[in-house]
This record gives structure tokens, sequence and C-alpha cells, in this order.
């Protein structure tokens, strides 16, 4: 994950298509806890904000900045590789 101050649209975009295909995954496997999926919800809450700051809609100040935990964020990256990988 990167720091708040380095997001760019493309990441931005690429990290929220990366949380909601995990959340997707896992409303059919059920490998997330209820309080690790609304961790995801806020990282993606926040990114939504950092994508309305770039266009224009959002002061910087009213940029949430959350970010998942890094022990949830492996978990997140071993579901996409289960998903790319089939099983």
């Amino acid at each position: 994950m990167k720091a708040f101050e380095y997001y760019s649209p493309i990441y931005i975009a690429e990290r929220l298509d990366t949380l909601f295909t995990a959340l997707q995954y896992d409303t059919l496997e059920n490998e997330l806890t209820v309080c690790e999926r609304i961790l995801i919800n806020q990282e993606r809450g926040s990114l939504f904000d950092s994508q309305n700051f770039f266009t224009g809609e959002l002061d910087q100040k009213d940029v949430r900045r959350l970010q998942v935990p890094e022990e949830l964020n492996k978990k997140i990256v071993a579901i996409i590789k289960n998903i790319e990988s089939g099983s």
C-alpha cells in the first residue's frame, strides 16, 4: 500500500477494483469477518474521497485517509492471487 500523498488517479482506480473484487469474492466464500469488510469499505470510501478531490468536488482537508491494516491487506492480496490462479 502507498502513503496517501502518493495516490494517483490510476492507483486509486486499481485499488478500488482490488478491494471491490475481494468483497465480491468474499460474498461467495465468506473468508472475511464483518469487521474486515467494514475496514475494506472504509478504505473504499477514502479512495472515493480522493477521486472527488482530483475532480475538484472535495477540498484536501475533507478527504478521509483510511487504509486497511497490513494484516488485512495481506489477506486481500491472497484472495486476489487465489482468484487469479482459478482456485
